[in-house]
């Protein structure tokens, strides 16, 4: 299993191009049309980290996963103080008077 970003490091955009348009999804074209337009650019930006899954000793692309990070505003007086504390448990990112921030 690898990160995209690490290969951004190492190899050139358009090789890591290369195997990334070898991927093909037959029962998801969303999947792989996200991984063809919009993970590299992603990963180059922070705001997700994709996997590829080659096969062991060929680099013929398995499959992949992407981890996204989302931060939600959430309004204060839209929230009883049951529902605030169960989101603290989540991570308070930062905290406005009438805003509540937190990562999903």
């Amino acid at each position: 299993m690898h990160r995209i970003i690490n290969f951004l490091n190492v190899y050139k955009r358009d090789i890591i191009q290369k195997y990334i348009n070898s991927f093909y999804c037959s029962l998801n074209n969303d999947s792989e049309k996200f991984l063809k337009q919009y993970t590299l650019i992603a990963s180059k930006h922070s705001s997700a980290i994709t996997h590829l899954i080659f096969a062991n000793s060929k680099l013929e692309l398995l499959g992949y996963f992407t981890l996204v990070l989302k931060i939600l505003a959430l309004n204060k007086g839209s929230l009883t103080k049951r529902k605030l504390k169960k989101l603290s448990n989540i991570l308070t990112i930062e905290s406005k008077p009438d805003t509540e921030y937190v990562a999903a």
